[in-house]
């Protein structure tokens, strides 16, 4: 994935503002910065959600998005995205959830239920098939929707903060089954998160975004031992208070 010179703007304001950079497959990511920084927008367009105003989003060689248009249609991108409000229709069930997204595949409707339960047994929900979102917990909700991200084996995986207001332990077993799930894919992680255990568990390389740009980018591993941007030092200080803590 490459990502080239990306602009956006909201009236008046800048959003995104010359943005750039490429992600490798296999090559988790991470981006941090502030709340209003850009990050969901960056995720939207890359998903093809949103126009970008300026520059091209590249998808396998082939020019996905570019200043005005979505040259590619989402459910031709081979992303997942998972929101942080998880977006799951309420009105369907858990099963639904899953095949409407398959529809676009022209199965027959015995194959998509077959798919859609396949994932859901993966994500450990194939008994909630027939129970609609409010119906179930909140860690339950949150495997449906990564269910609902990955049954079309996507290249690419976008997560927008979606282990917030989850407990602990809910947390790091989704977490840990995540990385298990997107490896057996071949599905590449791109995480918005303002949680360092968060970031530090999934990435391999990190973006700061601060007012809609790039200020820093590498390694995740370099960044947060070198780093002297406020967030990373954040990030620092609190992964130490738990280091001291669990001493």
């Amino acid at each position: 994935m490459q990502v080239i010179q990306l602009a956006k703007r909201f009236c008046d304001q800048t959003v995104l503002d010359e943005v750039s950079f490429s992600i490798e497959a296999g090559q988790h990511t991470v981006i941090l910065g502030s709340s209003g920084c850009g990050k969901s927008t960056l995720l939207r367009i890359i998903a093809g959600l949103m126009r970008p105003d300026a520059g091209e989003i590249v998808l396998n060689g082939e020019v996905a998005s570019s200043p005005g248009t979505v040259r590619l249609k989402p459910h031709l991108r081979s992303i997942g995205l998972v929101f942080q409000d998880l977006a799951l229709w309420p009105n369907l069930t858990v099963l639904k959830n899953i095949t409407l997204v398959l529809s676009a595949k022209k199965l027959s409707a015995i194959e998509a239920k077959e798919k859609a339960l396949e994932v859901l047994e993966l994500c450990g929900v194939a008994f909630l098939a027939d129970r609609k979102p409010a119906e179930i917990s909140g860690g339950q909700q949150q495997r449906v929707a990564l269910a609902r991200a990955i049954v079309l084996k996507p290249d690419y995986l976008l997560l927008d903060e979606p282990f917030s207001g989850l407990d602990l332990i809910t947390k790091h077993t989704l977490m840990e089954e995540l990385v298990t799930l997107a490896n057996r894919q071949n599905s590449t992680i791109i995480l918005v998160t303002h949680d360092p255990f968060e970031a530090t568990f999934f990435a391999k390389q990190a973006l700061i975004l601060d007012k809609g740009r790039i200020v820093e980018s590498g390694k995740f591993e370099a960044l947060l031992a070198q780093s002297q941007n406020s967030i990373m030092a954040k990030f620092r200080s609190q992964l130490q208070k738990t280091q001291e803590i669990g001493r």
